[in-house]
This record gives C-alpha cells, sequence and structure tokens, in this order.
C-alpha cells in the first residue's frame, strides 16, 4: 500500500478504534453508554447462574468417587467455554489458565471445576482441578494447590488425581494452604 492511500485510511481506521474507560475493561459504544447498563466489574458474582451455566455447558461429574452435598463438579472439555462462563459471572481469574493448565487440559482433554458452599461459614469458592500425575506432572500453581488421587488419598507415584485450587470468587484470589 502507498503512502497516500494509507494517510487516506488514517481517519477512517481512528474511528473503528474503541475508547476504553478507566472504571471498566468493558468498550465505551454507543449501545452501551445507556445509564442503565452495568459494567461487568459492578455485577457482583453470582454462584446461581454460575452453577446453571456449568449445568448447561458442561457434565456433572463424582471424580472422588464420594458425593458430597457441599461440593458440586462439572468434567470441562472446552477452556474457552469455561472461560467465557467465568467472565459472565464476573469472576477474574487472570492466571487460571497458565501454560501448565494448557497443556494439561491438552494432555488428559479436560480439567474439572466445582463449587465449595460452606453454608455454616457462609463461604463460596470455586475450586479448579488440574488433571495429572502425582510426582510426574508439575504442580500448577505451585504451593497453592493440593493434591486429590481418583484411586486413593495416598500420595503415591504415578497415582492419578486432580491439582486443587480454592478461588475466591469475589476478588478472584487464591487461597493459601500453607
Amino acid at each position: 500500500m502507498k503512502t497516500e492511500q494509507f494517510q487516506q485510511k488514517v481517519p477512517e481506521i481512528k474511528q473503528t478504534v474503541v475508547n476504553y474507560s478507566a472504571k471498566s475493561e468493558i468498550p465505551q459504544t454507543e449501545e452501551n453508554e445507556h445509564p442503565d447498563f452495568l459494567s461487568v466489574s459492578e455485577v457482583a458474582w453470582d454462584i446461581d447462574r454460575l452453577i446453571d451455566c456449568c449445568n448447561k455447558f458442561f457434565e456433572k461429574t463424582e471424580p472422588f468417587g464420594v458425593s458430597r452435598k457441599d461440593y458440586s463438579w462439572w468434567k470441562v472439555n472446552s477452556t474457552v467455554n469455561l472461560n467465557n462462563i467465568l467472565f459472565q459471572c464476573n469472576i477474574k481469574t487472570p492466571v487460571l489458565f497458565n501454560p501448565l493448565v494448557m497443556v494439561a487440559h491438552y494432555k488428559y482433554k479436560h480439567l474439572i471445576v466445582g463449587v465449595y458452599c460452606d453454608k455454616t461459614r457462609k463461604k463460596e469458592f470455586l475450586v479448579f482441578g488440574i488433571p495429572g500425575y502425582y510426582n510426574v506432572d508439575e504442580r500448577p500453581f505451585g504451593e497453592m494447590c493440593l493434591w486429590v488421587g481418583t484411586n486413593t488419598l495416598k500420595l503415591q507415584e504415578n497415582n492419578f488425581g486432580y491439582w486443587l485450587v480454592y478461588i475466591e470468587p469475589k476478588s478472584g484470589k487464591f487461597v493459601s494452604f500453607g
């Protein structure tokens, strides 16, 4: 493209650039400048919506063979769908899909996601499980994750299970166990 042609296109390109407000990461366009429009950062996280979306898009599972009333689990085959659901439910997890998580997803063709509800303490956590073999696959979140085997609770080499990480959904922060 010649310089003159490019300079003619610059005003056209500038018109298509979206301005981002400091308040939210949602581009400000004519459609969402309405006073009733709430940015994602202004909406509280919605556990019921998250559970509904997980039920709709993922297979319900009991990955550890034990059914507990305080946990609900889903098998996730699509990280894209999971990321979109988390965004729609205003759950900020910027480091969730790190390279080790994506390698595990590619290798084992799934992840697990769960919701833990402690009704006595009125606490709710998101729980993500990254599949792998103990002492074979790396911990995807270092000391922030716990190992739970699917066959036994003993920590044995070559035991398949999940590295679990608990996330406080309102802040997106990982819960530390150490």
